[in-house]
């Protein structure tokens, strides 16, 4: 095998694991909205610096956020109100 095909053989690979590590879709009846609500409430409580980083999954009275908090990703909870509030649940 020439050092060409495997250089090419080698990004290809990379490139499909980036791909494959990327944000995975919420499930579609859930709003955007509620999960960056659901972040914002946790926000005081997390490290300088965390980020959103979306969805992980969710019922009409809860929600579930993925959050980067510095080396690592963490789930947080929300709970879901009738109007539409988002509360965060304590872990």
């Amino acid at each position: 095998m020439s050092p060409r095909t495997t250089i090419s053989m080698l990004l290809a690979l990379t490139t499909l694991g980036l791909v494959s590590c990327g944000q995975q879709q919420p499930a579609a009846e859930i709003d955007p909205a509620l999960g960056r609500a659901c972040f914002d409430a946790h926000l005081p409580t997390l490290p300088p610096g965390s980020q959103y980083e979306g969805i992980a999954g969710g019922t009409a009275e809860r929600i579930r956020i993925r959050s980067m908090t510095g080396t690592r990703v963490e789930t947080f909870d929300c709970s879901l109100g009738a109007e539409g509030e988002v509360e965060p649940i304590d872990s």
